[in-house]
């Protein structure tokens, strides 16, 4: 990368555009005209990510996953996988379904599996296509082989000259499973016809299967009334998934007359019967009065529901309902009861609220073990705030016993987000040797760090961090101030 080229990148970083704070991570990650810097690469994809850049969000999984510039973590690299893979990149919906067939970060789930890679299959992503043709072949899904499966996404793989593919469709063909050019189509030509015939006579899953099948025009014209009429014959069998689809298809205006009342009655439906995304869906027409009198409180039952089942976009607007509605400040009972109730189920959001109400008493009683427990809950998903109350409760001895080394990794784990306060705090350990042997050079380094925050820090506490930087660099030597102002240029 040409040096004008790179200093563009990075003047437009740190004007906040996700695109090249992504594409700056990538060049530190590789080392691309830079030193390599793997620290530097998270700091970027970091601030992309927040942003909700898909491909930054993938890569900071990546990096969490490999435990590059990062503590190894695989909960948190899920977490990015996830918010990436639901924007439909295919890279981090090949990772989720990773992730699941080996059970890295969540509870080894083949089916779960499959279905992450068949999202990124359908995008065309020939290693998913690979591997979904090879779970087919050797029996993770249901114990059983299927071989029209496993040759379907074999061939997918095979017209894009994927050698895996070709290799696994010899050794089917060694089976005496047919596979001639015409295989697949006149496989899909049989069951299309069988689902139609099936879908006729009133099954209920052929008629969700050809409802499907019309609504993103596989096989057939694409055609959202047509898909409507199918999902409706379904839905009133009581098929979840076609009652879900229902659902959106009226909140969406597709295929039908948009009717929000309509959508809600078939959200529920779906809901009742534990479908995810339509507690999801249902709980965001609550939030916002679609179809339905607003009602938060409702809003966030739904939505803890398909929480529960490991729903993300669920997770999402879980954070933004219990935020709006039952900040700390405004029903300390309300939110105690919610966060409590979210909490249990792992939100992170939910977790470090309730360690504040707990550990600064805001209209319940002080319980610094409490607090402690939840912030290390939240801590532990990646919760910058959490991170930074739980170091200061061991560094201080609230509640638990005074911990430096605890403290200190908590302190490191919060700068890596660019916590102005966590990198004050590091700075005085290292000054005074509290857990670690005294570095004046790395004290006035962190010091500097969390002086450079340019928003967020009050006057009093910027000049009170000043004064201790200048009394630091009374004991330093030249040379040591000299080393030490180097590290903190190389941050930027």
């Amino acid at each position: 990368m040409k040096n004008d080229e790179l200093s563009e990148i990075i003047k437009a970083a740190k004007q906040g555009l996700g695109w090249a704070q992504y594409s700056l991570g990538k060049t530190y990650e590789y080392g691309t005209g830079v030193e390599q810097v793997y620290e530097i690469a998270v700091k970027w994809y970091t601030l992309a990510a927040e942003q909700g850049h898909a491909d930054a969000q993938y890569s900071l999984g990546a990096m969490y996953s490999h435990g590059n510039g990062v503590p190894k973590n695989y909960k948190t690299a899920m977490k990015w996988y996830l918010l990436a893979a639901d924007q439909r990149n295919a890279d981090a919906q090949l990772a989720v379904g990773h992730a699941f067939k080996l059970g890295m970060g969540v509870e080894k789930n083949y089916q779960t599996a499959a279905n992450w890679f068949t999202l990124a299959a359908e995008q065309g992503h020939v290693d998913a296509q690979w591997i979904l043709g090879i779970m087919h072949q050797k029996s993770f899904l249901d114990g059983q082989q299927n071989f029209y499966e496993a040759v379907k996404w074999f061939s997918k793989a095979v017209a894009q000259d994927d050698y895996r593919s070709k290799v696994s469709l010899l050794e089917i063909y060694k089976t005496g499973f047919s596979v001639q050019d015409n295989h697949l189509s006149a496989a899909n030509w049989f069951l299309k016809k069988e689902t139609i015939k099936s879908a006729e006579h009133g099954y209920a899953d052929a008629q969700y299967d050809l409802g499907s099948a019309y609504l993103i025009g596989e096989e057939v014209p694409k055609d959202n009334t047509t898909a409507a009429k199918w999902f409706v014959l379904a839905a009133d069998q009581g098929h979840a998934d076609a009652q879900y689809n229902l659902g959106l298809l009226y909140k969406d205006w597709r295929g039908v007359e948009k009717n929000e009342k309509a959508a809600v009655r078939w959200f529920t439906l779906a809901a009742e019967q534990k479908h995810a995304s339509a507690q999801c869906n249902l709980g965001l027409m609550y939030h916002r009065g679609l179809g339905v009198l607003e009602n938060h409180q409702t809003a966030a039952e739904w939505l803890i529901l398909a929480v529960e089942q490991g729903d993300s976009l669920a997770e999402s607007w879980l954070d933004v309902v219990m935020v709006e509605k039952w900040h700390i400040k405004e029903n300390n009972q309300t939110a105690l009861k919610w966060y409590t109730k979210a909490a249990v189920q792992g939100m992170s959001i939910a977790q470090v609220n309730l360690g504040y109400l707990y550990a600064y008493g805001k209209g319940i009683s002080h319980d610094y073990q409490a607090a402690e427990k939840w912030f290390a809950l939240a801590a532990e998903q990646g919760d910058l705030d959490a991170q930074y109350n739980l170091a200061l409760m061991y560094y201080r001895g609230l509640g638990v016993g005074k911990n430096y080394k605890a403290a200190l990794m908590w302190f490191s784990i919060a700068t890596q987000r660019e916590s102005a306060n966590a990198q004050f705090n590091l700075g005085i350990m290292y000054e005074n040797g509290h857990g670690v042997q005294t570095d004046y050079v790395r004290a006035y380094m962190w010091y500097k760090l969390a002086n450079n925050h340019h928003s967020g820090l009050d006057e009093n506490y910027r000049l009170y961090i000043n004064r201790e930087i200048t009394n630091l660099s009374l004991k330093m030597t030249l040379a040591q101030l000299k080393k030490a102002e180097g590290i903190f240029f190389s941050f930027f």
